[in-house]
């Protein structure tokens, strides 16, 4: 399952090494995303900014996190949210793919990556989820 539709390749993997913090593109500093690091999770990367899950790399796509503010923007562009299956069953998780022209620009890449990276920070400060870790 892992997401629908076509694989999208990064554009000589530039929005990968945007993403991780060594943009060889010659990117304004003020693009950059510090401390950005990969861990590799179940035969894909999760992508964290400290301890915020943010972002997915899976099979040469790219899913942000989103919630009920930021999903609409995703679907509305036709992206699919990213999906695996776990004992036989299909799961959904709140991080949708995004669009080939965000990974086309840099510039628009950091800004939504933010936007993920904050609704990640937003996900990890509620108090449901706080109560349910302890």
């Amino acid at each position: 399952m892992r997401g629908a539709g076509p694989a999208i390749s990064y554009p000589s993997n530039h929005a990968r090494r945007l993403l991780l913090g060594f943009d060889v593109c010659a990117q304004p500093a003020e693009t950059a995303l510090p401390e950005v690091k990969a861990r590799a999770m179940f035969g894909a990367h999760g992508l964290y900014q400290g301890e915020h899950f943010f972002g997915i790399l899976d099979e040469g796509r790219l899913f942000f996190k989103t919630d009920a503010a930021s999903q609409p923007v995703y679907v509305a562009r036709g992206m699919e949210p990213f999906t695996y299956k776990s004992k036989g069953r299909g799961l959904t998780m709140s991080y949708h793919e995004v669009p080939p022209d965000v990974l086309e620009n840099p510039a628009e890449l950091v800004i939504w990556a933010r936007r993920a990276i904050q609704t990640a920070a937003n996900r990890s400060k509620s108090p449901a989820r706080k109560a349910k870790r302890r």
